[in-house]
Protein backbone atom coordinates (compact mmCIF):
# COMPACT_ATOMS: atom_id res chain seq x y z
CA UNK A 1 0.00 0.00 0.00
CA UNK A 2 1.16 3.47 -0.95
CA UNK A 3 2.10 6.31 1.93
CA UNK A 4 -0.88 8.17 -0.07
CA UNK A 5 -3.31 5.81 0.00
CA UNK A 6 -3.03 4.62 3.20
CA UNK A 7 -3.67 8.72 4.61
CA UNK A 8 -6.82 9.80 2.73
CA UNK A 9 -9.05 8.11 4.94
CA UNK A 10 -11.19 11.14 5.48
CA UNK A 11 -14.08 10.78 8.22
CA UNK A 12 -18.03 13.37 7.65
CA UNK A 13 -19.33 13.72 10.64
CA UNK A 14 -21.98 16.40 11.02
CA UNK A 15 -22.87 17.60 14.30
CA UNK A 16 -25.31 18.43 16.57
CA UNK A 17 -27.62 17.50 13.94
CA UNK A 18 -27.51 15.17 10.64
CA UNK A 19 -27.51 18.05 7.79
CA UNK A 20 -28.46 16.86 3.98
CA UNK A 21 -26.52 14.80 1.62
CA UNK A 22 -25.96 17.74 -0.42
CA UNK A 23 -24.46 19.99 2.34
CA UNK A 24 -20.96 18.49 1.85
CA UNK A 25 -20.03 16.28 -0.49
CA UNK A 26 -17.02 14.84 -2.81
CA UNK A 27 -14.25 14.91 0.02
CA UNK A 28 -10.86 13.93 -1.54
CA UNK A 29 -7.73 14.31 0.70
CA UNK A 30 -4.38 15.01 -1.55
CA UNK A 31 -1.08 14.31 1.09
CA UNK A 32 2.53 15.37 -0.41
CA UNK A 33 5.14 15.08 2.28
CA UNK A 34 4.09 16.81 5.12
CA UNK A 35 1.81 18.94 3.11
CA UNK A 36 -2.09 18.01 3.46
CA UNK A 37 -5.07 19.64 0.58
CA UNK A 38 -8.76 18.30 1.12
CA UNK A 39 -10.96 19.36 -1.33
CA UNK A 40 -15.03 19.02 -1.28
CA UNK A 41 -18.14 20.26 -2.65
CA UNK A 42 -20.25 22.31 -0.16
CA UNK A 43 -24.25 23.07 -0.11
CA UNK A 44 -25.91 25.90 1.39
CA UNK A 45 -24.45 27.05 4.99
CA UNK A 46 -26.56 28.51 7.59
CA UNK A 47 -24.97 31.85 8.63
CA UNK A 48 -23.90 30.49 11.96
CA UNK A 49 -22.36 27.16 10.66
CA UNK A 50 -18.67 26.92 10.16
CA UNK A 51 -16.93 24.27 8.19
CA UNK A 52 -13.72 22.97 10.26
CA UNK A 53 -11.41 20.33 10.10
CA UNK A 54 -9.33 18.19 12.49
CA UNK A 55 -7.73 14.86 13.00
CA UNK A 56 -8.30 11.74 15.52
CA UNK A 57 -4.80 9.78 16.59
CA UNK A 58 -6.20 7.65 18.81
CA UNK A 59 -8.55 5.45 17.20
CA UNK A 60 -11.21 7.97 17.35
CA UNK A 61 -11.24 8.86 21.09
CA UNK A 62 -9.71 12.53 20.28
CA UNK A 63 -10.73 15.18 18.16
CA UNK A 64 -8.60 17.94 17.35
CA UNK A 65 -9.23 20.76 15.50
CA UNK A 66 -6.45 22.06 12.90
CA UNK A 67 -6.28 25.60 14.00
CA UNK A 68 -3.40 27.12 11.26
CA UNK A 69 -5.61 25.53 8.35
CA UNK A 70 -6.10 28.17 5.27
CA UNK A 71 -8.42 27.72 2.50
CA UNK A 72 -12.28 27.52 2.52
CA UNK A 73 -13.24 26.82 5.97
CA UNK A 74 -14.44 28.57 9.34
CA UNK A 75 -17.82 30.78 8.84
CA UNK A 76 -18.79 32.33 5.44
CA UNK A 77 -17.58 29.53 3.30
CA UNK A 78 -19.66 30.21 -0.01
CA UNK A 79 -21.27 26.97 -1.46
CA UNK A 80 -19.61 26.15 -4.42
CA UNK A 81 -17.79 22.59 -5.71
CA UNK A 82 -14.04 22.11 -5.12
CA UNK A 83 -13.95 24.12 -2.09
CA UNK A 84 -10.13 23.77 -0.88
CA UNK A 85 -8.50 23.23 2.71
CA UNK A 86 -4.74 23.56 3.25
CA UNK A 87 -2.40 22.72 6.14
CA UNK A 88 0.83 21.30 7.53
CA UNK A 89 1.41 18.62 9.40
CA UNK A 90 4.24 18.44 11.80
CA UNK A 91 5.88 15.81 12.22
CA UNK A 92 5.36 13.89 9.03
CA UNK A 93 5.43 10.55 10.82
CA UNK A 94 1.79 11.50 12.43
CA UNK A 95 0.12 10.71 9.57
CA UNK A 96 0.73 6.69 10.12
CA UNK A 97 -2.04 7.27 12.96
CA UNK A 98 -4.14 9.84 11.71
CA UNK A 99 -7.70 10.23 10.56
CA UNK A 100 -9.14 13.23 9.22
CA UNK A 101 -12.07 15.02 9.59
CA UNK A 102 -14.55 17.59 7.82
CA UNK A 103 -16.76 18.90 10.33
CA UNK A 104 -19.89 21.52 9.62
CA UNK A 105 -20.08 23.14 13.44
CA UNK A 106 -23.61 24.97 14.77
CA UNK A 107 -22.51 28.13 16.40
CA UNK A 108 -26.13 29.16 16.93
CA UNK A 109 -26.83 28.33 20.42
CA UNK A 110 -23.18 29.90 21.65
CA UNK A 111 -21.61 33.37 22.62
CA UNK A 112 -17.95 34.66 20.95
CA UNK A 113 -16.15 35.95 24.13
CA UNK A 114 -13.43 38.08 23.25
CA UNK A 115 -10.13 37.39 24.43
CA UNK A 116 -8.36 39.63 26.87
CA UNK A 117 -7.01 40.26 30.66
CA UNK A 118 -9.24 40.31 33.97
CA UNK A 119 -8.45 39.95 37.63
CA UNK A 120 -9.88 36.29 39.05
CA UNK A 121 -9.80 35.62 42.24
CA UNK A 122 -11.17 37.07 45.12
CA UNK A 123 -10.18 38.93 48.51
CA UNK A 124 -13.02 38.54 50.31
CA UNK A 125 -13.38 34.96 49.48
CA UNK A 126 -12.21 31.55 50.75
CA UNK A 127 -8.79 30.55 51.07
CA UNK A 128 -8.60 28.86 47.99
CA UNK A 129 -10.26 31.82 45.15
CA UNK A 130 -6.64 33.77 47.07
CA UNK A 131 -4.62 35.64 45.65
CA UNK A 132 -5.74 37.72 43.14
CA UNK A 133 -4.22 38.29 40.51
CA UNK A 134 -4.42 39.16 36.76
CA UNK A 135 -4.64 36.99 33.46
CA UNK A 136 -5.10 36.53 29.77
CA UNK A 137 -7.36 34.61 28.34
CA UNK A 138 -7.60 33.78 24.60
CA UNK A 139 -11.31 34.33 22.50
CA UNK A 140 -13.43 31.32 22.60
CA UNK A 141 -17.29 30.19 22.10
CA UNK A 142 -18.79 29.16 24.87
CA UNK A 143 -22.82 27.69 24.94
CA UNK A 144 -25.44 30.16 26.12
CA UNK A 145 -26.86 27.91 28.46
CA UNK A 146 -25.94 24.81 30.13
CA UNK A 147 -26.08 21.55 27.75
CA UNK A 148 -30.41 20.54 28.63
CA UNK A 149 -31.46 16.94 28.66
CA UNK A 150 -32.57 17.16 25.25
CA UNK A 151 -29.28 17.95 23.37
CA UNK A 152 -28.02 15.50 25.92
CA UNK A 153 -30.49 12.75 25.10
CA UNK A 154 -30.41 13.80 21.15
CA UNK A 155 -26.41 13.22 21.24
CA UNK A 156 -25.71 10.49 23.67
CA UNK A 157 -28.95 8.53 23.32
CA UNK A 158 -30.19 8.67 26.80
CA UNK A 159 -31.12 11.28 29.24
CA UNK A 160 -29.42 10.35 32.65
CA UNK A 161 -31.19 12.76 34.67
CA UNK A 162 -34.31 12.16 37.22
CA UNK A 163 -37.47 11.36 35.80
CA UNK A 164 -40.25 14.22 35.66
CA UNK A 165 -38.08 17.47 34.68
CA UNK A 166 -38.64 19.12 31.40
CA UNK A 167 -35.75 18.87 28.70
CA UNK A 168 -35.21 22.09 28.53
CA UNK A 169 -33.80 21.78 32.14
CA UNK A 170 -29.78 20.88 32.21
CA UNK A 171 -28.70 17.57 32.07
CA UNK A 172 -27.37 16.29 35.37
CA UNK A 173 -26.45 13.24 36.89
CA UNK A 174 -23.39 13.47 34.25
CA UNK A 175 -19.90 12.45 35.30
CA UNK A 176 -16.62 14.74 34.45
CA UNK A 177 -15.94 11.89 32.22
CA UNK A 178 -19.51 11.36 30.41
CA UNK A 179 -19.32 15.35 29.89
CA UNK A 180 -16.65 15.12 28.46
CA UNK A 181 -17.49 12.49 26.25
CA UNK A 182 -20.05 14.34 25.06
CA UNK A 183 -18.13 17.36 24.31
CA UNK A 184 -15.86 15.60 21.78
CA UNK A 185 -18.74 13.97 20.26
CA UNK A 186 -19.87 17.32 19.32
CA UNK A 187 -16.24 19.33 18.58
CA UNK A 188 -16.15 20.80 21.65
CA UNK A 189 -14.29 20.77 25.27
CA UNK A 190 -14.79 21.76 28.59
CA UNK A 191 -14.38 25.31 29.56
CA UNK A 192 -10.72 25.85 31.95
CA UNK A 193 -11.87 27.10 34.94
CA UNK A 194 -10.06 30.75 34.00
CA UNK A 195 -12.23 30.68 31.13
CA UNK A 196 -15.44 29.92 33.17
CA UNK A 197 -14.52 32.50 35.27
CA UNK A 198 -14.19 35.11 32.12
CA UNK A 199 -16.91 34.20 30.61
CA UNK A 200 -19.34 34.30 33.78
CA UNK A 201 -17.67 37.95 34.77
CA UNK A 202 -19.04 38.57 31.41
CA UNK A 203 -15.38 39.14 29.57
CA UNK A 204 -14.39 42.34 28.39
CA UNK A 205 -18.17 43.46 28.89
CA UNK A 206 -17.47 42.82 32.75
CA UNK A 207 -19.67 44.92 35.04
CA UNK A 208 -17.88 43.34 38.16
CA UNK A 209 -20.64 42.19 40.03
CA UNK A 210 -20.39 39.64 42.67
CA UNK A 211 -22.66 37.00 40.88
CA UNK A 212 -23.24 36.29 36.74
CA UNK A 213 -24.88 39.34 35.39
CA UNK A 214 -25.82 40.84 38.58
CA UNK A 215 -25.53 41.99 42.39
CA UNK A 216 -28.77 40.67 43.10
CA UNK A 217 -28.55 36.69 42.60
CA UNK A 218 -32.75 36.44 42.18
CA UNK A 219 -32.78 38.33 38.89
CA UNK A 220 -29.63 35.88 37.13
CA UNK A 221 -29.41 32.66 39.18
CA UNK A 222 -31.90 29.51 40.70
CA UNK A 223 -30.50 28.86 44.35
CA UNK A 224 -31.87 27.62 47.52
CA UNK A 225 -33.96 30.29 48.78
CA UNK A 226 -35.89 30.56 45.23
CA UNK A 227 -35.59 27.19 43.11
CA UNK A 228 -38.29 24.80 44.87
CA UNK A 229 -35.71 22.75 45.54
CA UNK A 230 -35.43 21.41 42.28
CA UNK A 231 -33.32 22.12 38.68
CA UNK A 232 -34.91 24.71 36.91
CA UNK A 233 -35.76 24.73 32.97
CA UNK A 234 -32.57 26.94 30.97
CA UNK A 235 -33.32 30.96 30.44
CA UNK A 236 -35.77 31.71 32.79
CA UNK A 237 -33.61 34.09 34.52
CA UNK A 238 -31.57 37.62 33.01
CA UNK A 239 -28.29 36.73 31.44
CA UNK A 240 -24.95 38.12 31.85
CA UNK A 241 -23.34 41.20 30.25
CA UNK A 242 -22.31 38.51 27.24
CA UNK A 243 -25.52 37.06 26.88
CA UNK A 244 -24.76 33.81 28.70
CA UNK A 245 -27.39 32.24 31.24
CA UNK A 246 -27.43 30.45 34.34
CA UNK A 247 -23.77 30.65 35.23
CA UNK A 248 -24.60 31.41 39.16
CA UNK A 249 -26.95 28.79 39.98
CA UNK A 250 -29.14 26.20 38.85
CA UNK A 251 -26.46 23.65 38.12
CA UNK A 252 -22.89 23.96 38.93
CA UNK A 253 -20.99 23.00 35.69
CA UNK A 254 -18.26 20.62 34.95
CA UNK A 255 -14.53 22.25 34.15
CA UNK A 256 -11.62 20.84 32.38
CA UNK A 257 -8.78 21.63 35.51
CA UNK A 258 -8.02 19.21 38.18
CA UNK A 259 -8.83 21.13 41.86
CA UNK A 260 -6.36 22.48 44.02
CA UNK A 261 -6.70 24.54 46.90
CA UNK A 262 -3.51 26.48 46.36
CA UNK A 263 -3.27 26.84 42.73
CA UNK A 264 -4.07 30.51 42.13
CA UNK A 265 -0.43 31.08 43.88
CA UNK A 266 1.18 28.89 41.15
CA UNK A 267 -1.07 29.15 38.03
CA UNK A 268 0.47 31.28 35.00
CA UNK A 269 -0.23 34.64 33.55
CA UNK A 270 -2.03 33.69 30.07
CA UNK A 271 -4.66 30.70 29.77
CA UNK A 272 -3.94 28.70 33.20
CA UNK A 273 -5.42 25.34 32.72
CA UNK A 274 -4.71 23.81 36.70
CA UNK A 275 -2.90 21.29 37.56
CA UNK A 276 -1.38 18.50 35.91
CA UNK A 277 -2.91 15.82 37.99
CA UNK A 278 -5.50 16.10 41.03
CA UNK A 279 -8.30 13.63 42.58
CA UNK A 280 -11.26 16.31 42.00
CA UNK A 281 -12.26 18.39 39.15
CA UNK A 282 -13.50 21.83 39.43
CA UNK A 283 -17.00 22.62 39.17
CA UNK A 284 -17.99 26.58 39.22
CA UNK A 285 -20.89 28.61 39.75
CA UNK A 286 -23.31 26.93 42.46
CA UNK A 287 -26.41 25.35 41.91
CA UNK A 288 -30.54 25.37 42.66
CA UNK A 289 -29.42 23.90 46.41
CA UNK A 290 -26.57 26.28 46.78
CA UNK A 291 -26.70 29.08 49.71
CA UNK A 292 -26.01 32.20 47.95
CA UNK A 293 -22.50 32.69 48.53
CA UNK A 294 -21.49 29.60 46.51
CA UNK A 295 -22.73 31.00 43.44
CA UNK A 296 -20.58 34.11 43.16
CA UNK A 297 -18.51 34.53 40.09
CA UNK A 298 -14.97 33.68 42.49
CA UNK A 299 -16.20 30.86 44.29
CA UNK A 300 -14.60 26.95 43.68
CA UNK A 301 -15.78 24.00 43.77
CA UNK A 302 -14.62 20.38 43.70
CA UNK A 303 -16.10 16.85 43.21
CA UNK A 304 -15.60 13.67 42.03
CA UNK A 305 -14.95 13.20 37.99
CA UNK A 306 -15.94 9.51 38.11
CA UNK A 307 -19.68 10.19 39.95
CA UNK A 308 -22.51 12.03 38.24
CA UNK A 309 -24.52 14.38 40.64
CA UNK A 310 -28.77 15.89 41.18
CA UNK A 311 -26.63 19.57 40.93
CA UNK A 312 -23.89 19.34 38.53
CA UNK A 313 -23.97 19.87 34.90
CA UNK A 314 -21.66 21.65 32.28
CA UNK A 315 -21.68 23.69 29.13
CA UNK A 316 -19.51 23.27 26.06
CA UNK A 317 -16.80 25.04 24.84
CA UNK A 318 -15.18 24.91 20.90
CA UNK A 319 -12.34 27.05 19.58
CA UNK A 320 -12.24 29.13 16.79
Amino acid sequence: MSKSSRLTRVWLLIVPVVLSAQQLSNIVTHVSGDSVRITYDLGSLAENEAVTVGFYVDSGFTWKRITDAEGDLDLGVEPGRNREIRFRVHPPNIYHSTIYDLRIIDFRRMVWIEGGRYKTGSLNGKIDEKPEHIIEITGFFISRHEVTQAEYRQIIGNNPSQAGHSLQCPVVNVSWEEAIHYCRKTSGRLPSEAEWEYAARGGNRSGGYIFSGANDLNTVGWYNLNSSNDVQEIAKKLPNEAGLFDMSGNVWEWCADWYDVNYYSLSPEKNPSGPETGRDRVVRGGSWASIERYCRVTNRGFFNPHNGYSTIGFRIVRDF
